[in-house]
């Protein structure tokens, strides 16, 4: 009595969702499934799965129920825990929350959230022709309203597909990517989803509960466990992992970052792995991807020719496309090992980007024909007094480099672009690495004695296949005045336009 007093009261509701066709039972769920004989299969299996209380019940369902012809490769007999676990993936699969009839995708097709959190198809093919997954309402069983929902029969059965990362996770060859993501996973249970059982006998409350996954890094890079996105994702079988990882750790070689105060070898292991992943994830369906020109990872990398990164064994999921591939197409030449270019006229002094010893900086942005010629601006370094010699350090950056080896090239200014009176005017520099090893400063020698062009802009390799020894140090290119950098002969300043670091061939 109460249930049709509830349909009563939301008759306006149901008659604004339902077309004029609809036909309207006195019963619930659960009940009108049982009136119809060739829906006893599924009936058996949503007992099974412990879910006649939800469709008995008063809370609002739409079912879309399978015949037992589709079903009929379904074994309801010596049902071990993982058969009962496997009927239930299935009923869940064909129920959903709130009402859904097939009036609204007369306009539109939908992805309906089931029960279990996946999202399938409703959709409408030609005058009357409905599908559920790609699986046909038959024309005669639908919209059938009950007291606590709305049921629609269908000739098929829509299988249960597994999300991306239930795909990684069940893979037994993919554990080293599963791995590595799941060192930031958290697990908490979703109260709305489970059902509450009762209490066990110390008075605990016990649910059949519906566990939800939380995971910090697949946060950022893409929610592979969401069933309400579309992602691509390229998964590397575990010696293809391997390969790159082995690969990347000496690309991370670490100092234990700036202050050399960390474990060194479990930021080369944390940075190698992200590495890869970076390049891993695509928030587009898989189709789409490769009809682009180029695509961008999740991690921010650009890749051009999206079929040579996109390759592998498909994997249909729930949520997207598994790539699984033994040949990880992944060049760090395309993602961190790549040119640089430091202009330091716009650094910050209270940012650790340059440091100026024994002298002073200043800044120059030339409006006359230089501008032209000066990539933006320049910066000047000069002396305090004539018996210093200041020394100019620019650093690269952590985390903007990788421990390999680069070319360095240094950008000099002629005086005269910044005063036409200062013609003739040159200087004596040299030029050095400066990193940190551990918690010290160090450096390694590069060209030195450099006598400046007073006249012309001058590009100087100051260094070829200059081996960085980190990626987190502090680590970056030493310019000073030669002390042999005298008056008369030479003056106290110099100007730099722009460093290069260019990736060495070798």
């Amino acid at each position: 009595m109460v249930a049709l007093q509830v349909f009563t009261a939301c008759n306006d509701e149901w008659d604004d969702h339902y077309d004029n066709n609809a036909e309207v039972n006195g019963s619930d769920l659960l009940t009108t499934m049982k009136s119809y004989p060739q829906l006893s299969k599924f009936v058996k299996m949503v007992e099974i799965s412990g879910l006649e209380k939800r469709l008995g019940g008063l809370d609002t369902y739409t079912v879309w129920a399978p015949d037992d012809d589709a079903l009929a490769g379904v074994s309801l007999d010596n049902l071990t825990t993982e058969d009962s676990a496997n009927i239930k993936s299935i009923v869940t699969n064909h129920i959903a929350y709130a009402l859904y009839s097939t009036s609204p995708i007369e306009v539109q097709a939908a992805r309906i959230p089931m029960v279990n959190g996946k999202y399938i198809a409703f959709d409408k093919h030609g005058a009357g022709n409905y599908t559920f997954g790609d699986i046909s309402l038959l024309n005669n069983h639908v919209n059938k309203i009950c007291t606590n929902g709305v049921l629609h029969i269908i000739d098929g059965r829509v299988p249960y597909l597994k999300n991306i990362w239930e795909n990684i996770q069940s893979n037994n060859n993919l554990t080293m990517m599963f791995d590595y993501v799941n060192r930031f996973d958290s697990t908490y249970m979703d109260k709305n989803r489970s059902d509450f059982l009762g209490y066990d006998s110390d008075g605990n409350k016990l649910y059949d509960t519906v566990w939800v996954v939380q995971n910090n890094l697949l946060k950022k890079l893409g929610q592979l466990y969401s069933e309400d996105s579309i992602y691509t994702c390229i998964a590397p079988t575990n010696e293809a992992y391997q390969l790159k990882y082995e690969e990347y750790l000496s690309y991370f070689k670490s100092n234990g970052g700036p202050t050399g105060k960390l474990d060194a070898d479990s930021v080369t292991d944390a940075r190698a792995n992200r590495a890869i992943l970076n390049a891993m994830i695509y928030r587009k369906d898989y189709n789409t991807l490769l009809a682009q020109d180029s695509i961008l990872s999740s991690g921010g990398f650009y890749f051009h020719n999206p079929a040579n990164i996109l390759n592998g064994e498909q994997v249909t999921t729930s949520n997207g496309t598994l790539l699984i591939t033994d040949n990880l197409n992944l060049d760090i030449r395309n993602t961190y090992y790549k040119p640089r270019i430091y202009n330091p006229e716009y650094f910050s002094i209270d940012r650790e980007e340059h440091y100026v010893e024994l002298g002073n900086i200043s800044t120059g942005f030339p409006s006359n024909e230089w501008a032209s010629v000066i990539n933006y601006g320049y910066v000047k370094i000069s002396q305090m007094q004539s018996t210093l010699y200041p020394r100019y350090d620019i650093y690269f950056g952590e985390n903007k480099v990788v421990s390999a080896k680069y070319d360095i090239y240094c950008r000099i200014v002629p005086a005269i672009a910044e005063d036409v009176s200062l013609v003739g005017e040159k200087a004596l520099i040299d030029f050095a690495l400066v990193y940190r090893s551990g918690t010290s400063l160090k450096t390694i020698t590069l060209m030195t004695a450099h006598e400046t062009d007073p006249e012309n802009m001058e590009t100087l390799l100051v260094g070829r296949g200059v081996e960085l020894p980190s990626f987190d140090g502090k680590v970056g290119l030493r310019t000073s005045l030669n002390r042999r950098s005298k008056a008369p002969d030479y003056a106290g300043s110099f100007r730099i336009d722009c460093i290069y670091l260019i990736p060495s061939e070798d």
